[in-house]
């Protein structure tokens, strides 16, 4: 990670999304950076846990995967934030870091504009339009 001025910013996670794509509870939490990767993931678990904890889930039975966009260059093959300049990481092995964390939840990591789009595609107001 490299070192820069202390910036609080959020890691929001969208756990309760329903078929259609409804986003039915959200939590956040801040982050002061720079901090290690290690760090974010344990966030990241600790929120997707109290998430599931507030709304009566199981991890292994009721989710069936995670999602993380995050900005950047992102090899969404592998799950690496090939570099994330807003936070300032390098080839940080997201996806098997937190599937480390999840079990047997599978993580899919693409970038956020990305994401968007795909959301918005199969979702969204895009939805069904070519």
């Amino acid at each position: 990670m490299s070192e820069q001025k202390c910036r609080k910013v959020y890691v929001p996670v969208n756990l309760d999304v329903d078929a259609e794509g409804n986003i039915l509870h959200k939590k956040s939490v801040r982050t002061d950076l720079p901090k290690p990767e290690h760090v974010i993931e344990n966030d990241i678990y600790t929120l997707c846990m109290e998430l599931c904890k507030d709304r009566g889930y199981d991890l292994a039975k009721d989710i069936s995967a995670i999602g993380i966009g995050t900005p950047g260059a992102v090899d969404g093959i592998r799950g690496i934030v090939r570099q994330n300049v807003n936070i300032g990481y390098t080839n940080w092995q997201i996806k098997t870091n937190l599937e480390k964390l999840f079990g047997n939840v599978p993580v899919y990591v693409e970038n956020d504009a990305n994401a968007a789009v795909i959301a918005e595609a199969t979702a969204g107001s895009a939805k069904g339009k070519k």
